[in-house]
């Protein structure tokens, strides 16, 4: 398929917006009323009326003419009203008129027909059009013959290339005509003035005056058409976009919005497929270049892969969007299906190749081998782009280092050790154990997530006097667990009795204990008094409260964390 892109060679006002005159002077703004083109230079024409009434011209990309002289003039003046431009780009080779510029000049109702002198590099007039009522609209086709759209008669006139008078064209659905298109068979297209309503008249042969039927084929919004035989296809102005028909009528593709704010004219390069618009509200004429549309190019190269984490992995690739607005996205999973995909990024428009960027997949597995792709999508369609595998790094256990207890008593001690969670959010829990070797957890809490590594601290109180303990940190973060080793410590020998070592509950294996440690109370249960029946009198047995009542000790926990 194809369309028309801007040129993106082409500066916005390349066609000559507050362009100065031949010869220096006052600078002046462009009118532009209308527009031509040359096939077999290029050079492109603007009819630039409203008070300069000159046409100028241009090279096909906007700069200065080039027909291999160097002497051309870059306009033609008119001591009058230019409205209309054609040039006659004919197929014949017997047309001795190929190459001239037809101007419709409405104030004196003739069509002057110019001829470049490439001497002099100047436009002469070769001969005149005569007999009109106000022309405006012209065009030339494939034969030579020259189309005047004359408002004032209310027909289209058709000429031969010597300027002979070959019929006259009128339809009731057309009042006062302003711009006039010729396709391959001969049939005319007339544009309506103020109404800006489209019809189309079809002869009975090619070459025939008679007119076999008619139609409308838009009721409103036309400001300018023109043909292109080569795709049979027709251009019309909207103003501000330009639309191509097929020939069944059938709308193919719409262009310039955005761009176009009022053009009064639309002209093709057979040659090149190149349309242009002449845009009066900006004062300057516009290059839609054609480009073929595709589907989207996915560079077949590897995706660049520039990082690779255990959970995470960044990619990045190419994308050529082929005219059309393009949105690209990875797609990735544990097998060849994918299954996952990151969000579509738009990338545009153009014809080049586009780097994606960087993108990051998260919420991978470690070790996992993981399949990924680029897939680009247009309106035209979807590519996807060649299969790639990584494999995401490897986990890595946290570190866990105890070290020796320190300002030991006879019933307390400080317990210190050093962590690093790898850069992971993490829990930790200190461990305890007396001469029977089972560890219970006297002390825990969480860890940031941090690469550096980090120190947490601990004073343990009511300790058993002249006791071997040995102690132990562990630590649990989404890449496994670490267990430090054993440090063994003993207590001062100065202990007045048996002490009661840990709370009592629940530790489930793997798992660290949920509610947080609150440092036990003193709370001593007070005495019991029983009641002892020796008669009449009520008397309490010292040794009954004895034998209920113990003594005891609590461990007590005082802890830090610090870097």
């Amino acid at each position: 398929m194809r369309t028309w892109r801007l040129s993106a060679t082409d500066e916005p006002d390349s066609f000559g917006k507050d362009r100065a005159p031949a010869g220096g002077g006052t600078v002046r703004g462009i009118h532009a009323t209308g527009v031509g083109v040359g096939e077999a230079t290029g050079n492109v024409y603007v009819v630039n009326g409203g008070g300069a009434e000159v046409v100028d011209v241009f090279s096909g990309s906007g700069g200065e003419p080039v027909v291999g002289t160097p002497l051309l003039s870059d306009e033609f003046a008119f001591g009058n009203e230019p409205a209309g431009v054609a040039v006659d780009n004919s197929v014949d080779p017997g047309d001795v008129s190929k190459g001239n510029v037809y101007v419709t000049d409405v104030l004196h109702n003739v069509v002057e027909k110019m001829r470049l002198n490439e001497t002099s590099g100047e436009y002469e007039e070769a001969a005149q059009l005569t007999g009109f009522g106000e022309p405006v609209g012209v065009c030339v086709d494939a034969l030579g013959d020259v189309y005047v759209a004359n408002y004032g008669s209310g027909a289209v006139e058709e000429f031969d290339p010597a300027g002979g008078f070959l019929g006259s064209f009128t339809t009731p659905l057309i009042a006062h005509p302003q711009g006039v298109a010729v396709d391959s068979a001969g049939d005319i297209f007339i544009q309506a003035y103020s109404v800006h309503t489209l019809a189309e008249l079809k002869r009975s042969s090619e070459l025939s005056t008679e007119v076999a039927s008619e139609a409308e084929i838009l009721p409103e919004g036309v400001t300018a058409i023109a043909y292109e035989r080569s795709s049979d296809a027709l251009l019309v102005d909207l103003g501000s976009e330009l639309v191509e028909y097929d020939a069944a009528g059938v709308k193919r593709e719409s262009f310039g919005a955005g761009v176009l704010n009022g053009s009064l004219g639309v002209s093709v390069n057979e040659v090149t497929g190149d349309v242009y618009a002449s845009d009066a509200s900006s004062g300057q004429a516009f290059r839609f270049a054609l480009v073929d549309i595709a589907p989207p190019a996915v560079d077949s190269s590897p995706v660049t892969v520039s990082h690779v984490g255990k959970r995470d992995v960044t990619l990045a690739g190419v994308v050529n969007p082929g005219h059309l607005d393009t949105t690209y996205h990875f797609e990735y999973g544990e097998s060849s299906n994918y299954g996952q995909s990151t969000r579509n990024v738009d990338v545009g428009e153009g014809a080049v190749d586009v780097e994606t960027g960087s993108v990051l997949l998260v919420g991978l597995r470690p070790s996992t081998l993981y399949h990924y792709r680029l897939v680009a999508t247009n309106s035209e369609g979807t590519t996807e782009g060649p299969d790639g595998t990584i494999t995401t790094a490897m986990p890595v256990p946290p570190i866990a280092i105890p070290e020796a207890a320190s300002a030991v008593t006879t019933s307390s001690a400080r317990l210190s050790g050093n962590l690093n969670t790898g850069g992971l959010q993490g829990t930790y829990r200190l461990e305890l154990a007396d001469s029977t070797g089972v560890y219970l957890p006297v002390a825990f809490g969480s860890v940031g997530a941090s690469s550096e590594q980090q120190t947490v601290s601990f004073v343990l109180t009511n300790l058993s006097a002249a006791t071997v303990y040995g102690f132990r940190i562990t630590v649990n973060t989404a890449d496994g667990t670490a267990i430090g080793s054993e440090v063994p410590f003993t207590t001062g020998a100065e202990a007045s009795g048996p002490v009661s070592l840990f709370q009592s509950y629940p530790l489930l294996v793997g798992e660290l204990p949920t509610p947080p440690l609150k440092e036990p109370t003193h709370k001593h249960k007070k005495k019991a008094k029983k009641k002892v029946k020796t008669g009449k009198k009520k008397v309490t047995s010292r040794k009954a409260v004895r034998r209920r009542v113990g003594t005891g000790r609590h461990t007590s926990i005082n802890g830090e964390v610090g870097k």
